[in-house]
């Protein structure tokens, strides 16, 4: 079957077949009208409508996007009806971008227009308050605000905004105009752990540099090259939870039970090796960075 993309289910039902990619397509495929069963076809079931956008919204979106490496999970917080959210969807380089806000009318709008564009999956939209949102801690490689909740935002949400900003050059993205200075010295005061605060013509940057202060990698078998069998890391502490489940899969790795060798953690990467490969996989998310397969 000649499909872009990598299927996730299939149905066959009244002489067609039905499949629904990875990606989020469902097709259908057929006959065309008089050709018998000889010839197969494949019909989208639907009509895709890009969200529109200006040229100047497109362009405040790249300029955003270029803040940091845009890849993994962004969160956008606020403003879910403005231009510039349609914009970033459209041009959204994310695994997932997940767009909170509190206006339930904008979100069930953007809810629509993504739907239409076949962007709902890879962009959602959550209607939640900032602050009980409770995204996933250090999940996101950028976060945006919105202007209206960057300039009236507390302590407290915005520092609970942070704590789902990836280390090692996560970025935190406030949205402001002539507040911008106002803005970066209320952040500066909040003393947010590992941040570096800047200007930018669109707002605040604050960026997570860096490893968690009193996290640890683990770069050996057994260890370290002491071979101690333990680790320094001092900021993990009970109760325990699940930080990241599903994602990639352990078929390709080596069981320990088996006498596999270690995971090698080192700079938020966990380096491990399979059958016939090595991959290394983001210990915040469980995102496969890359993979070498060797036959």
């Amino acid at each position: 079957i000649p499909v872009d993309g990598e299927v996730q289910r299939l149905l066959a039902a009244a002489g067609k077949l039905f499949a629904v990619t990875l990606d989020g397509r469902i097709l259908c495929f057929g006959s065309f009208p008089g050709s018998g069963n000889a010839v197969a076809t494949k019909h989208t079931i639907r009509t895709v409508t890009p969200i529109a956008s200006s040229p100047e919204s497109a362009r405040i979106a790249a300029d955003l996007l270029s803040a940091s490496a845009a890849e993994g999970y962004a969160l956008w917080f606020g403003a879910a009806g403005d231009e510039l959210v349609g914009a970033m969807a459209g041009q959204s380089p994310f695994v997932q971008l997940a767009i909170v806000d509190h206006d339930k009318a904008a979100v069930d709008g953007l809810r629509q227009r993504l739907d239409a564009a076949s962007l709902y999956g890879r962009v959602t939209a959550h209607h939640s308050d900032a602050g009980s949102f409770m995204s996933p801690k250090n999940v996101a490689h950028m976060v945006f605000v919105g202007r209206e909740l960057a300039a009236a935002a507390s302590k407290d949400v915005i520092t609970d905004l942070y704590t789902a900003v990836r280390p090692y050059g996560g970025v935190m993205y406030l949205l402001a105009g002539g507040n911008r200075s106002q803005l970066a010295t209320k952040i500066k005061a909040m003393a947010l752990e590992q941040a570096d605060v800047t200007l930018t013509d669109h707002g605040v940057v604050v960026q997570r540099v860096g490893a968690l202060p009193g996290s640890a990698d683990w770069t050996h078998q057994y260890g370290d090259i002491g071979n101690t069998i333990k680790s320094n890391d001092s900021r993990v502490k009970l109760p325990l939870g699940v930080l990241w489940f599903g994602g990639s899969s352990n078929m390709d790795v080596l069981p320990r039970h088996g006498h596999g060798p270690t995971e090698q953690v080192v700079g938020g990467r966990l380096f491990i090796q399979g059958l016939n490969s090595l991959s290394a996989r983001d210990v915040y998310t469980g995102r496969v960075l890359w993979k070498r397969d060797f036959q």
